[in-house]
């Protein structure tokens, strides 16, 4: 039926290259949201005690320790909030996530943690252009580039976009996915999931919260972001839906 739908497209017919994108995209969405929930697999089936997992552990307390431990010594509330926050911001795409729903929580949690954690939103540090340069060149996009400004328009917890001019001279944007987070959040979930878990089983409040399955369904959504081909897909869906409703 999309399939139908984008050759009835006027939206498609007139954005050049659209045609042939949105007819291999829709063609191929059921395998690639198939490919998704494998990687979701892979993600949240990673050992607790996997060597990846434990290093990553490591390391994130090792970063955070210095700021959040003197805070919780002296229950100082701002300062546990600010520290989170900047693990949420720092710590990857898994605390990146975590970051970004605390912050849509306003009217369920006080303005100032919403506030502390809204930088989750909008200002992730990016990837360094070295990393961003080498995933180009793998996937042989940038052969199709004349020039990339290596700043970024705009950084997330997947992905990035960077301004662009293909050989030809038209100017893009180009969205580029970070190297190496399906690991990293598969470490993440290693230990992460199995902690609220247990103190899920610990706490009935936790228990009712249902983090465990809250965190379980945000990774499981992650696996899907990560193809960036099927986000293009989704908003080709969302396009239609809007054109056939007039």
């Amino acid at each position: 039926m999309a399939d139908i739908q984008s050759e009835e497209s006027a939206w498609i017919a007139r954005t050049p290259g659209m045609p042939d994108a949105a007819r291999t995209w829709l063609g191929g969405l059921d395998d690639r949201l198939a490919a998704a929930d494998r990687r979701a697999d892979v993600i949240l089936g990673t050992p607790v005690l996997s060597p990846a997992a434990i290093v990553r552990l490591g390391r994130l307390v090792a970063d955070t320790a210095p700021r959040l431990g003197p805070a919780l010594l002296s229950r100082d509330g701002d300062a546990i909030i600010a520290a989170l926050s900047q693990l949420a911001i720092r710590g990857g795409p898994t605390y990146v996530k975590l970051g970004q729903l605390i912050a849509t929580t306003r009217g369920l949690v006080p303005d100032a943690v919403t506030d502390a954690f809204a930088g989750c939103r909008d200002a992730v540090p990016p990837a360094s252009s070295a990393a961003i340069a080498s995933t180009l060149r793998r996937s042989g996009v940038l052969d199709a580039l004349r020039s990339w400004d290596r700043q970024p328009i705009a950084s997330a917890s997947v992905a990035q976009v960077h301004a662009a001019v293909l050989n030809d001279g038209t100017e893009v944007v180009i969205k580029v996915r970070r190297p190496g987070i399906v690991g990293l959040v598969a470490s993440d979930a290693a230990y992460l999931l199995p902690a609220l878990q247990f103190a899920e089983s610990r706490e009935e409040r936790l228990r009712v919260a249902n983090l465990s399955g809250t965190v379980e369904l945000m990774l499981r959504l992650f696996a899907q972001e990560c193809d960036l081909v099927l986000e293009a897909t989704s908003a080709v869906q969302l396009a239609l839906a809007f054109e056939k409703a007039g």
